[in-house]
């Protein structure tokens, strides 16, 4: 029984040494890591094993005011839309599309790049989509 309270107070100490010297002697900028990551939410409007047919479906889709675009991966061709990192703004953008008669499937992806994630924030997905064409 002293052996075990003895080891328990032990790694009690240890515990309190080591929160206080994180607290005195080490500057909270050395512990932040440098790289950045996003949660890009988007909607997945259709998949087609023909570039014609996704083409159609971002034609058609825009046509109702619905930003669209599409990639290509592994020879299927996939149609998007309502890139956000924002949940809401993507869950409003599937209430638009089921209000246009569309179906979605909810997709997201985890972007570590820190060029891609600012392309992102200015509504610029190239970059976004090459990554995932490359999946």
């Amino acid at each position: 029984m002293k052996r075990s309270f003895v080891t328990v107070m032990a790694l009690s100490l240890t515990l309190l040494f080591s929160f206080v010297y994180m607290k005195v002697f080490v500057d909270d900028q050395t512990i932040s890591t440098s790289t950045s990551s996003a949660i890009v939410y988007y909607l997945q409007v259709g998949v087609f094993g023909n570039e014609d047919n996704a083409k159609k479906r971002v034609d058609q889709l825009k046509s109702d005011n619905v930003e669209a675009m599409y990639y290509e991966n592994k020879d299927m061709y996939y149609v998007i839309t309502g890139i956000s990192m924002d949940i809401q703004s993507k869950d409003d953008m599937k209430e638009v599309l089921l209000n246009k008669g569309y179906g979605s499937y909810e997709k997201q992806v985890v972007i570590t790049d820190e060029m891609i994630i600012s392309s992102i924030e200015q509504q610029s997905y190239d970059l976004l989509l090459e990554v995932m064409a490359s999946k």
